[in-house]
């Protein structure tokens, strides 16, 4: 699992192709799937081309882990904000149920399949 590689965030970017590097598709390595992920005000925030914008096909079903998901947010009190920013409680609660919806879940955690052995 890493960043988007159309994140805002410069150090989003940096990890994304730290990853991707360190994740090359070789005989023995033990990665054998590369997911990408979104990040609430990052991703959306980027002005993208085609190549670099986020869009999912690959969905993970977390409706019986979103109060998780949200209560572990919570610990990060420094990179919350007050809605309506898309990083606030319930803007990220908002993407959940919106990501699920498109996929047929209650909520769900969106990404880009990047690689699968």
């Amino acid at each position: 699992l890493t960043h988007s590689n159309g994140d805002l965030n410069i150090d989003h970017q940096i990890v994304n192709k730290a990853v991707v590097t360190a994740c090359r598709p070789q005989k023995n390595s033990s990665v054998k799937t590369l997911l990408f992920f979104e990040v609430p005000s990052s991703t959306e925030w980027q002005i993208t081309t085609k190549k670099e914008a986020f869009i999912p096909n690959w969905y993970e079903d977390i409706t019986n882990t979103i109060s998780y998901k949200i209560k572990a947010l919570k610990k990060y009190k420094t990179e919350l904000r007050k809605w309506p920013h898309p990083r606030s409680i319930r803007g990220i609660r908002a993407l959940a149920e919106w990501r699920g919806a498109t996929a047929g879940y209650k909520a769900a955690e969106a990404f880009v399949l990047g690689r699968k052995k």
